[in-house]
Protein backbone atom coordinates (compact mmCIF):
# COMPACT_ATOMS: atom_id res chain seq x y z
CA UNK A 1 0.00 0.00 0.00
CA UNK A 2 1.38 3.47 -0.64
CA UNK A 3 1.35 6.04 2.08
CA UNK A 4 0.54 9.31 1.55
CA UNK A 5 -0.17 12.55 3.15
CA UNK A 6 -1.98 15.33 1.00
CA UNK A 7 -0.89 19.09 2.72
CA UNK A 8 -2.45 21.99 2.26
CA UNK A 9 -0.53 25.11 3.13
CA UNK A 10 -2.40 28.20 1.44
CA UNK A 11 -5.35 29.28 3.87
CA UNK A 12 -5.03 27.24 7.04
CA UNK A 13 -3.00 24.23 7.48
CA UNK A 14 -4.50 20.86 6.76
CA UNK A 15 -2.98 17.36 6.38
CA UNK A 16 -4.57 14.31 5.19
CA UNK A 17 -3.23 10.57 5.38
CA UNK A 18 -4.36 8.35 2.59
CA UNK A 19 -7.41 10.70 1.62
CA UNK A 20 -8.78 10.84 5.30
CA UNK A 21 -8.34 13.99 7.55
CA UNK A 22 -5.35 13.83 9.90
CA UNK A 23 -6.78 14.88 12.90
CA UNK A 24 -5.12 15.18 16.47
CA UNK A 25 -6.88 15.83 19.42
CA UNK A 26 -5.94 19.47 20.07
CA UNK A 27 -4.05 19.77 17.26
CA UNK A 28 -5.06 23.33 15.88
CA UNK A 29 -3.62 24.49 19.49
CA UNK A 30 -0.08 22.55 18.95
CA UNK A 31 1.43 24.97 17.19
CA UNK A 32 4.95 23.76 17.64
CA UNK A 33 3.88 20.33 16.34
CA UNK A 34 2.15 22.03 13.19
CA UNK A 35 5.58 24.06 12.53
CA UNK A 36 7.38 21.18 13.18
CA UNK A 37 5.60 19.27 10.73
CA UNK A 38 5.11 22.25 7.48
CA UNK A 39 8.71 23.07 7.67
CA UNK A 40 9.36 18.94 7.50
CA UNK A 41 6.91 18.82 4.59
CA UNK A 42 7.68 22.19 2.83
CA UNK A 43 11.58 20.45 2.83
CA UNK A 44 10.59 17.00 2.47
CA UNK A 45 12.61 16.88 -0.83
CA UNK A 46 15.85 18.23 0.38
CA UNK A 47 15.95 18.27 4.12
CA UNK A 48 15.90 21.40 6.38
CA UNK A 49 19.14 22.32 8.42
CA UNK A 50 19.06 21.70 12.34
CA UNK A 51 19.39 25.61 13.02
CA UNK A 52 16.80 26.52 10.99
CA UNK A 53 14.06 24.26 12.23
CA UNK A 54 15.08 25.47 15.47
CA UNK A 55 14.22 28.90 14.52
CA UNK A 56 10.93 27.87 12.98
CA UNK A 57 9.84 25.78 15.44
CA UNK A 58 10.95 27.65 18.34
CA UNK A 59 11.36 30.96 17.43
CA UNK A 60 12.81 33.61 19.48
CA UNK A 61 11.26 32.37 22.53
CA UNK A 62 13.94 32.42 25.82
CA UNK A 63 14.85 28.92 26.21
CA UNK A 64 17.86 27.75 27.87
CA UNK A 65 18.72 25.21 25.81
CA UNK A 66 17.02 25.57 22.85
CA UNK A 67 18.57 22.41 20.80
CA UNK A 68 17.53 20.03 23.82
CA UNK A 69 14.40 21.63 23.05
CA UNK A 70 14.35 21.25 19.58
CA UNK A 71 15.21 17.11 19.86
CA UNK A 72 12.16 16.98 23.00
CA UNK A 73 9.52 18.32 20.17
CA UNK A 74 11.13 16.11 17.30
CA UNK A 75 10.85 12.99 19.75
CA UNK A 76 6.99 14.12 21.05
CA UNK A 77 6.07 14.92 17.45
CA UNK A 78 7.42 11.22 15.81
CA UNK A 79 5.10 9.84 19.06
CA UNK A 80 1.81 12.02 17.93
CA UNK A 81 2.56 10.76 14.23
CA UNK A 82 2.77 7.12 15.76
CA UNK A 83 -0.39 7.81 17.59
CA UNK A 84 -2.34 9.21 14.44
CA UNK A 85 -1.51 5.77 12.62
CA UNK A 86 1.15 6.52 10.55
CA UNK A 87 3.21 3.36 9.85
CA UNK A 88 7.36 3.55 10.03
CA UNK A 89 9.39 4.18 13.44
CA UNK A 90 11.59 7.14 12.23
CA UNK A 91 9.47 9.16 9.99
CA UNK A 92 11.66 12.14 10.62
CA UNK A 93 15.50 11.54 10.79
CA UNK A 94 18.55 13.89 11.09
CA UNK A 95 21.63 12.95 9.09
CA UNK A 96 24.43 15.56 9.06
CA UNK A 97 23.03 18.45 10.95
CA UNK A 98 19.97 18.00 8.34
CA UNK A 99 16.21 17.01 9.39
CA UNK A 100 14.27 14.88 6.94
CA UNK A 101 10.71 13.51 6.38
CA UNK A 102 11.02 9.63 5.78
CA UNK A 103 10.53 9.03 1.89
CA UNK A 104 8.54 5.46 2.72
CA UNK A 105 5.23 8.17 2.51
CA UNK A 106 5.14 10.39 -0.45
CA UNK A 107 4.32 13.87 0.13
CA UNK A 108 1.84 15.94 -2.20
CA UNK A 109 2.16 19.87 -0.73
CA UNK A 110 0.16 22.70 -2.34
CA UNK A 111 2.80 25.27 -1.81
CA UNK A 112 5.29 23.23 -3.65
CA UNK A 113 3.06 22.31 -6.45
CA UNK A 114 2.74 26.22 -6.55
CA UNK A 115 6.13 26.84 -7.00
CA UNK A 116 6.64 24.13 -9.66
CA UNK A 117 3.72 25.31 -11.83
CA UNK A 118 5.49 29.00 -11.51
CA UNK A 119 8.96 27.74 -12.36
CA UNK A 120 7.64 25.97 -15.64
CA UNK A 121 5.57 29.33 -16.27
CA UNK A 122 8.47 31.22 -16.38
CA UNK A 123 10.40 29.11 -17.98
CA UNK A 124 7.63 29.10 -20.55
CA UNK A 125 7.60 33.29 -20.75
CA UNK A 126 11.74 33.22 -21.21
CA UNK A 127 11.26 30.73 -24.49
CA UNK A 128 8.79 33.25 -26.15
CA UNK A 129 9.77 36.03 -28.42
CA UNK A 130 10.50 39.46 -25.97
CA UNK A 131 9.26 42.87 -27.74
CA UNK A 132 13.01 44.98 -27.99
CA UNK A 133 11.71 47.06 -25.49
CA UNK A 134 11.47 44.92 -22.67
CA UNK A 135 13.82 42.44 -22.14
CA UNK A 136 12.91 42.26 -18.35
CA UNK A 137 10.27 38.95 -18.48
CA UNK A 138 7.05 39.52 -15.56
CA UNK A 139 9.03 36.45 -13.78
CA UNK A 140 12.12 38.48 -13.41
CA UNK A 141 10.52 41.54 -11.88
CA UNK A 142 8.16 39.13 -9.56
CA UNK A 143 11.21 37.14 -8.43
CA UNK A 144 13.48 40.45 -7.55
CA UNK A 145 10.18 41.62 -5.37
CA UNK A 146 10.56 38.04 -3.72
Amino acid sequence: MTHKIKVQMFGNFRMDYNGAPFVAEKMHKESQFNRMMQALIHYSDCGIAKDKLEEIVIGERDIDAPHTALRVIVYKTKQKLAQLGLPGKNLIYLEGGIYYWTSDIEIEEDAAEFENLYNEACALEKQMPQEPESAETVCDEQTKEI
